[in-house]
């Protein structure tokens, strides 16, 4: 039994010609490097059908007659119950047979697809690791929950940690850029959005001559695919869907799949309706603070069940708090944060937008959960996690949708979602600059692109489809 689900689950051994093709996600370079270079642990964390196993399988694809020769390669899918069950009744035979694979054939690969299934993997993964075998470990999980648990207890320290969200909008359009009739540099718009992020003021005039050059591109091409992003948002299965209507249906599977696998099979969560309900009111209210009296009694349930929904809904990747800033950095972990869902078509399907009519009605909330998203993306695909993103509110209730902390510098960041005969920079902005003394802040608009001086403070307002390319 276990040879020949090692042989299904390792098509490569015998097939010469195996690849996997596709959308290169922005993850890739990192995590491959990783996987090629560093001594540590690899771990691949992210939502349930955000493209983890596709990803680690693109990379088995381009490690393939370089460092690692096809027998070299190991993947086990524990998300098989066989499988699983196998590793776990006999972890000693599961042990030898990778020990003996790396005496005869050298350096090998493992890759162990949602590790967390099988309760004793890290501490065999830790043995190998100490005892300076010569196997390089991939662990990919869907719940930071238990992944957490189980690093925590065995490989602390030891461990590469990457987190993979589901497609940018820039991912998106690469999906389909065998089709379009002209070209567009997808890569280097990225790369220069990272650039502008880091200095707006000194990037302005190069994303400005970018724009204008491949303004047909994104206005008949980038601008028209937007709406279809922002309703049904970026799981590779909901993007690559034919139409919204089937793109709703893979959603629907999906949110299915995590109820069924996550929440009641791993977790034992036995208050599976009010998560259910749970989920809707944060879609609802996204964007907004969280009232957590408020989300109680929606959803029937008492304090300490509400902080483990949310807890749950963060560590599988679904849903994240914004805290507040504040120079005071204990009073903002002590304030109430905002609350975002990490892909757009998630919100929309738990708030029940499924068509382009709802989305107009929705668009301010839409468009910042949006922007919200792909700054989560960047910081991970970027900067490992190591920015900082805020809100910031004062006590009269003027109020930042966003602030990016980076490399020690502040960047503020307004959504306003309006065509530019109505666009207004509002005050809150203002007294920000001037309180912290900074001299630029970022606006996204519907799709304006300009520079305005207000009060001696550089506002750079971009549209949202150049947002996307972040």
């Amino acid at each position: 039994m276990f040879q020949s689900l090692l042989s299904l689950y390792n098509p490569w051994w015998n097939d010469s010609t195996w690849q996997i093709a596709g959308v290169r996600r922005d993850l890739f370079e990192k995590l491959i490097t990783s996987i090629e270079k560093s001594a540590y642990i690899t771990i691949l964390k992210g939502a349930r059908q955000s493209g983890k196993t596709f990803l680690i399988k693109q990379c088995i694809t381009a490690l393939l007659g370089g460092q690692y020769s096809a027998r070299n390669i190991f993947y086990f899918l524990l998300d098989d119950p066989e499988l699983a069950k196998y590793i776990e009744q006999n972890p000693a035979e599961f042990a030898n047979f990778l020990r003996n694979e790396a005496q005869s054939r050298g350096r090998i690969l493992v890759v162990i697809d949602e590790f967390q299934k099988v309760a004793s993997i890290t501490e065999l993964v830790k043995l190998f690791y100490e005892s300076a075998s010569n196997i390089k470990f991939v662990l990919t999980g869907s719940s930071s929950l238990q992944i957490a648990d189980k690093i925590s207890e065995s490989l602390l320290g030891r461990t590469e940690t990457f987190v993979l969200y589901p497609f940018s909008f820039k991912e998106f359009l690469s999906a389909t850029a065998a089709e379009w009739p002209f070209s567009f540099p997808l890569e280097d718009s990225q790369k220069l959005m990272w650039n502008f992020l880091d200095d707006p003021e000194a990037v302005f005039a190069e994303v400005k001559a970018h724009y204008a050059q491949y303004h047909f591109a994104y206005r008949h091409f980038a601008a028209r695919q937007l709406p279809r992003y922002l309703l049904t948002g970026g799981y590779p299965q909901s993007a690559l869907a034919a139409n919204s209507d089937e793109a709703f249906l893979r959603l629907k599977e999906i949110k299915q799949v995590f109820l069924e696998k996550d929440i009641v099979n791993l977790l034992r969560l036995e208050k599976l309706k009010e998560f259910d309900h749970c989920m809707r009111f944060l879609a609802l209210q996204s964007g907004s603070l969280i009232q957590y009296n408020e989300v109680q009694s929606a959803v029937g349930v008492n304090a300490p069940t509400l902080k483990q929904f949310l807890n749950i809904l963060e560590a599988t990747f679904l849903w994240s708090p914004l805290p507040v800033y504040s120079t005071n950095k204990i009073s903002s972990i002590k304030k109430r944060p905002k609350g975002y869902f990490n892909d757009v078509g998630s919100r929309n399907f738990l708030a029940s937008t499924f068509d382009r009519v709802q989305l107009e009605k929705e668009k301010g909330a839409v468009a910042e959960n949006f922007v919200y998203s792909h700054l989560l993306m960047s910081n991970q695909y970027r900067w490992r996690g190591l920015a900082n993103l805020f809100f910031w509110r004062s006590p009269d209730g003027n109020e930042i949708d966003f602030l990016l902390e980076s490399k020690g510098k502040l960047l503020p960041i307004e959504v306003k979602f309006q065509r530019p005969e109505s666009l207004k920079i509002q005050a809150g902005l203002r007294i920000f600059l001037k309180k912290m003394g900074l001299q630029h802040a970022v606006v996204v608009s519907d799709e304006t692109l300009e520079k305005r001086l207000m009060d001696n403070e550089q506002i750079i307002i971009i549209p949202l489809v150049l947002w996307g390319m972040i």
